[in-house]
């Protein structure tokens, strides 16, 4: 038989739709990540409930990032408003309370930042290797939990580590 025609492309909208399905499925199996930039003090003033996990495993030897992370950690305690609750954990294999949101409440507001200061000075690192993962679900209960049921301010979680995440 003698072809006459070329062949050209029928149903051109039908196959701009499943280029588009291809390319919406190839864009959800490469997860894309979207940076966004995060206030760092959305509403001044507003109390917050803060848990700062300092990582104390065996990487936290290396040069000076023991002291790069304890300055870390009393910066945040200065900053701490009077309304603010913070509590301090360690983490390595297992979570420990070094000061919790029970004993940053019963202590004076002057002398807050101080104990927690004093606490993270008899911290150092372990051993240990890194259970992040275990930290974070702690450190999220704890937040939810608290003995104030008109507490509305913000929970926030402060890590400190040498993991890096880009």
């Amino acid at each position: 038989p003698r072809l006459t025609r070329r062949s050209r492309l029928e149903h051109l909208l039908l196959l701009l739709l499943r280029c588009l399905v291809l390319c919406l499925l190839a864009f959800g199996f490469a997860r894309p990540f979207f940076k966004q930039d995060i206030p760092t003090n959305p509403v001044s003033g507003a109390a917050k409930r803060i848990a700062v996990l300092v990582d104390t495993s065996a990487s936290m030897r290396r040069a000076n990032l023991w002291a790069a992370a304890r300055d870390k950690a009393e910066a945040i305690f200065r900053k701490a408003s009077p309304a603010d609750q913070v509590a301090l954990f360690t983490f390595d294999r297992q979570m420990n309370p070094w000061m919790t949101f029970e004993q940053w409440n019963a202590t004076p507001v002057g002398d807050r930042a101080a104990l927690a200061r004093g606490r993270l000075a008899d911290i150092s690192p372990g051993w240990a290797g890194t259970h992040l993962d275990q930290a974070l679900i702690r450190a999220a209960d704890l937040l939810a939990e608290t003995d104030d049921p008109s507490f509305a301010g913000s929970r926030q979680i402060v890590l400190i580590s040498d993991a890096r995440w880009e």
